[in-house]
């Protein structure tokens, strides 16, 4: 789980988002009982939060490891909420109450 080089940050932080918005939405959607529409605003919350980690531990190397084992918790529920509120980065443009169906 080492980030070598600055280009990694972005790629690392992409591939996790992809996965982890899949696996929250179908959590979420499994919550609300009805599928729910992409909203790019919910992913782009946990790109960001991704790069967050994935920026820490390249600058931090070593140190970030150790803040990641207590932190990464944290990190997840953090890129859960954006999905679990129906709220994202774009929440003023309502496109994900209209998909989660408020």
């Amino acid at each position: 789980m080492g980030t070598p080089n600055v280009y990694f940050i972005v790629i690392n932080a992409l591939a996790t988002s992809v996965v982890l918005y899949v696996v929250y939405k179908s959590i979420a959607a499994d919550a609300f009982k009805r599928k729910l529409k992409f909203n790019i605003g919910s992913f782009l919350g946990i790109f960001i939060v991704m790069g967050v980690v994935y920026g820490l531990l390249y600058a931090a190397t070593g140190w970030g490891i150790m803040i990641l084992l207590f932190l990464f918790t944290c990190f997840l529920l953090a890129a859960f909420v954006p999905i679990a509120s129906c709220e994202g980065i774009l929440s003023f443009h309502g496109a994900c109450k209209r998909s989660c169906g408020q």
